[in-house]
């Protein structure tokens, strides 16, 4: 990304090259490939909801299903995939002004982005911050340890308030971390 925020690894598949594009960059993992949708950010569209993603573990399965997925969308969306990544922490970031609130659930973040989820975590900033002292904690506390709150802080919310990105609009980030501690963002959304 070029705002430097650490991302997952992902594969543009073109609608008129399936095959070819996904061959050349799928290997066998553990855990599977991610195909999912999306379309160009613009502000002034409707957040992408409800649309379709998969789980595959073979090339031949993110083959059929990006052709499956093509022939369903509508021609300025596109398919892309990724390998799928374990999730032991995950959650959402919102950045609203001088307010930033860190929720987070243990593993996959689905139940909580998608609203039938409370979380089992919540933080909140108060900017300028690097993360180090919540301002307001709900939930389990120790979810969170205090490295991992200022990875989030360093690594995703301080790149992109650098970047501009927060000046006008709240921006959400749904993040997740690894059994490595690794952290990346999955999806951005200026609302």
């Amino acid at each position: 990304m070029e705002r430097h925020v650490p991302t997952l690894d992902f594969y543009i598949v073109r609608r008129e090259s399936v095959e070819n594009d996904v061959r050349a960059v799928f290997r066998p993992t553990e855990l599977g490939w991610i195909v999912r949708c999306g379309q160009e950010p613009d502000i002034r569209g409707k957040p992408e909801r409800g649309m379709p993603w998969a789980v595959c573990s073979s090339a031949e399965d993110v083959v059929e299903t990006v052709k499956d997925f093509y022939r369903h969308l509508a021609p300025d969306y596109y398919v892309f995939f990724h390998p799928q990544r374990q999730m032991i922490k995950s959650g959402n970031l919102l950045v609203d002004g001088a307010l930033v609130l860190v929720e987070a659930v243990r593993g996959w973040p689905e139940g909580l982005s998608h609203g039938k989820e409370d979380p089992q975590a919540a933080y909140e900033f108060r900017v300028p911050t690097l993360f180090y002292e919540p301002s307001r904690i709900r939930g389990d506390g120790s979810l969170l340890s205090p490295e991992e709150l200022i990875r989030l802080g360093m690594q995703i919310e301080r790149k992109l308030r650098y970047s501009g990105i927060f000046s006008t609009h709240p921006v959400s980030v749904e993040w997740s971390a690894n059994g490595l501690g690794q952290i990346s963002a999955h999806d951005i959304r200026v609302h």
